[in-house]
């Protein structure tokens, strides 16, 4: 499976019960907001490194809007144009950023951090 909500047809059309997770709500809708979304962040995630994805899915399903994030600012980047690398090794460190990104003479390691109010 390649993509991070599978493509099926989908009759729910109702709202989000109270406290459902969001993924599961993505999944189950049949809302055309909901399945533009979905559109969305499959091609978001096609984009993402192989190595990365079953991590970043299962993190979709236990706290969607820290992973949105996470996939939302690798899309920035990669439309900018830069090459990315998925939780690059560091020397003399056991911790991973989330990304190393490079382009012409611009290296940055990125550590993605949703802040909540």
């Amino acid at each position: 499976m390649n993509e991070l909500f599978e493509l099926r047809d989908r009759l729910y059309l109702g709202p989000a019960n109270h406290n459902e997770n969001t993924y599961n709500f993505f999944c189950q809708s049949g809302r055309e907001s909901v399945s533009r979304i979905r559109q969305t962040l499959n091609f978001w995630f096609l984009n993402y490194s192989e190595k990365g994805k079953n991590e970043l899915r299962q993190r979709f399903k236990k706290s969607f809007s820290s992973a949105f994030f996470e996939l939302f600012i690798h899309e920035l980047f990669r439309c900018q144009g830069f090459e990315i690398e998925i939780h690059p090794a560091l020397i003399d460190s056991l911790k991973r950023p989330d990304f190393l990104i490079k382009k012409d003479r611009v290296e940055a390691y990125i550590e993605v951090k949703e802040a909540r109010f």
